[in-house]
């Protein structure tokens, strides 16, 4: 059977376009437009769907409206769901903090999210006056209760804050929190935030100094409210900043590890369960943040196919876990995780195949050739996968980017497995005691490089300006030159008799 392209062998790429074309629209131009309206016109839509039966092409066109119609509605549901009235007076409420509290100057920040009130179940982004006497503040950790009296601001940045607040140091009080009100995910979440901080306290035993203690818990728990901003502009400028946020390829780590670990053709079934459970309790562990949850999505999804023999690494495979996170958050269609993550994954899966077959199959079946050049490829395809929202959103382009993955993925590799060891081991002091030494040497190791790389004359262009239009017109650049790529691909695969 003959076909169109990848789009044809792609349908559930096409739907994520509209629908996340549809939640933009509802969004950005289409607010005042009821969630009502929009369901009608998707209903409409799916009439006319029905009625063209006999023209596939007029049909699929249809479909596609019926989603961008369903994108809309979605998002104009959420938007009512978190639409706020801000009364510009002060409110008593209840909340229960989400985040260790962090101090910065007079104040300390945390966020909470809100149990009573007529926001409740609205996340807030607090600063609290510290009272510098009897220093109550330094009671409060992530899970506690309070009640407060301050007045509720709209949050300045779109995302998964409703509002920010200032509360001054004598209108609070430690409390009880009833949380019966909360949704079980949100009463997990809650609880497994509460265990990472346990958790952070025991790596914190380990004695690391204070930056490789930040970046061990960023790595391996996904707290990176420890680095400092020095260290934090190396990561950033030396290429090497993703490494610093939990996401999918830390979990694909883990992932691979556990997969030859338990890997067994008789047991596949079993060994994939195992794998995909640990997975699961791992995202738990690190306090379930969104960029682990999409990450252990896909991951699910890719065991899933792997079990029944289809293709793993598949654009489908990648837009059924989007199409699955945007309906049960349209929101994320403005998160930046979502956007780099899906956008990475999208361009390693359509260039790598094609860019590793420019290298003759005689120099790249070389086991050592072949790793560097795999490695090459796939960081090459994440970043011009991304390049384009990098430079929209932190306004700079590391330029030893490649360089950096050759170091820091394969120690991530080294630090994230260490740190797990340690808490699975950490009753056995002799073993935690030889666990924190190689922990702190490929640490330490992994940041005297990145430092000496962020050093590098031009290892960064800085002070980058662009507009969202010229984000679309070097993504229409990047695919014109993909569609070069894979037709050279082809073309040198025929030559040498491989299609």
């Amino acid at each position: 059977m003959r076909t169109n392209g990848i789009l044809q062998l792609s349908p559930l790429f096409r739907v994520v376009v509209a629908m996340v074309l549809g939640m933009v629209t509802s969004a950005e131009w289409a607010g005042g437009v009821s969630p009502f309206s929009w369901f009608s016109f998707m209903l409409a839509s799916v009439v006319v769907a029905l009625a063209l039966r006999r023209h596939a092409l007029l049909q699929g066109l249809a479909i596609m409206v019926a989603v961008f119609f369903c994108g809309a509605c979605l998002m104009s549901v959420k938007r009512d769901e978190g639409k706020v009235v801000f009364s510009g007076e002060e409110e008593i409420y209840g909340a229960v903090l989400l985040s260790e509290p962090m101090q910065r100057g007079k104040v300390v920040q945390f966020d909470m999210l809100l149990t009573t009130g007529h926001m409740a179940r609205q996340r807030v982004r607090a600063s609290l006056l510290r009272d510098t006497v009897d220093r109550n503040y330094q009671r409060l950790h992530v899970g506690d209760g309070i009640v407060a009296q301050s007045v509720m601001e709209p949050y300045a940045y779109r995302g998964t804050f409703s509002a920010t607040t200032f509360i001054f140091w004598s209108n609070w009080r430690k409390s009880v929190i009833d949380l019966t009100g909360l949704s079980f995910f949100e009463r997990t979440r809650l609880a497994a935030l509460v265990f990472r901080q346990n958790l952070l306290q025991r790596v914190g035993t380990l004695g690391l100094d204070d930056d490789d203690f930040s970046v061990a818990v960023a790595m391996a728990l996904g707290e990176r409210r420890f680095i400092s901003r020095e260290l934090r502009d190396a990561y950033s400028v030396s290429g090497a900043s993703h490494i610093l946020a939990l996401s999918g390829l830390h979990l694909g780590l883990i992932y691979m590890f556990l997969s030859l670990l338990l890997a067994r053709r008789q047991f596949r079934l079993l060994g994939e369960c195992l794998v995909l459970t640990a997975i699961w309790a791992y995202v738990l562990m690190v306090g379930m943040p969104p960029s682990v949850v999409r990450a252990a999505i896909m991951l699910t999804i890719y065991g899933i196919l792997g079990l029944a023999h289809r293709d793993r690494m598949s654009l489908n495979a990648l837009s059924l876990a989007a199409v699955i996170m945007l309906v049960a958050n349209p929101q994320l269609v403005y998160d930046v995780g979502f956007q780099l993550s899906f956008l990475s994954v999208a361009a390693i899966v359509l260039l790598y195949r094609p860019l590793s077959q420019l290298l003759p199959r005689r120099i790249s079946c070389l086991p050592v050739v072949g790793w560097i050049w795999g490695m090459l490829v796939v960081s090459f395809c994440a970043q011009l996968g991304t390049i384009p929202l990098v430079m929209y959103y932190f306004g700079r382009v590391p330029c030893y980017g490649l360089l950096t993955n050759f170091v820091v993925i394969p120690l991530a590799y080294v630090i994230l497995l260490l740190v797990l060891v340690f808490l699975a081991m950490s009753w056995w002091p002799l073993v935690c005691g030889w666990l924190a030494k190689g922990l702190s040497f490929v640490v330490s190791l992994q940041n005297k490089v990145l430092w000496s790389i962020a050093s590098l004359p031009g290892s960064s262009i800085d002070s980058i300006s662009i507009s969202r239009f010229q984000v679309m017109l070097l993504y229409v650049a990047i695919v014109c030159f993909s569609a070069v790529v894979v037709l050279l691909s082809n073309s040198l695969a025929r030559k040498r008799g491989v299609l």
